[in-house]
């Protein structure tokens, strides 16, 4: 009888110390998942509609406009700011040790909140491979917006390319990513990468 408790104590730890995902997406070898939908922070997440956006947090509290990117593949999950104090200023909106950051987006006049890949932010990590933590798509470039901008995980603009004819005029670069797949990249993207003529 001792030991059937003691086993039942034991067994009942091991269940508890298992980790739970509240994702239901499969994931990949790089643990993100490929429905798009694996990023524990709420900017980001796939969308095709802002009402797809931050529907497990009060979203009341969210300052600025709630918006979804069709800017890039899959939508991306955002919200208006005027400074990085306005990203992750929500409880739960953030993963705890996760950067925001607030930057200007392309030529839509918007400051919005990133999911940053800035140096500083990185602890010695490589940009791309951080991003890639996130959701096996995404990538690190800039947001561009003139001279205020920043360095953001966000989905690649077009997605593969096997030349370059296949990628969009904001993303005209067909360039090699670390995990040796060619995909479209803005000028600031791939700057130092191996990218086709």
């Amino acid at each position: 009888m001792q030991f059937m408790t003691r086993f039942c104590i034991l067994g009942s730890a091991l269940v508890l110390a298992l980790p739970v995902s509240c994702d239901d997406g499969d994931r990949d070898d790089n643990g993100s998942s490929s429905s798009g939908t694996g990023l524990t922070d709420q900017t980001g997440e796939a969308c095709a509609v802002a009402d797809d956006c931050f529907s497990t947090i009060e979203r009341d509290d969210i300052p600025g406009e709630i918006r979804c990117l069709d800017r890039v593949d899959g939508g991306y999950c955002t919200h208006d700011c005027i400074d990085d104090s306005d990203c992750c200023a929500v409880e739960g909106e953030c993963e705890e040790g996760d950067t925001q950051v607030c930057g200007p987006f392309e030529s839509t006049g918007l400051m919005l909140c990133f999911l940053s890949c800035e140096d500083a932010d990185l602890n010695g990590a490589d940009p791309e491979e951080y991003c890639a933590d996130f959701h096996a798509d995404f990538i690190c470039r800039s947001t561009g917006g003139g001279s205020t901008n920043r360095k953001v995980c966000v989905p690649s603009g077009n997605g593969a390319c096997t030349v370059v004819d296949d990628c969009p005029v904001d993303f005209e670069n067909c360039c090699e990513n670390v995990y040796g797949d060619y995909r479209c990249y803005d000028a600031g993207g791939a700057d130092g990468r191996v990218c086709l003529e």
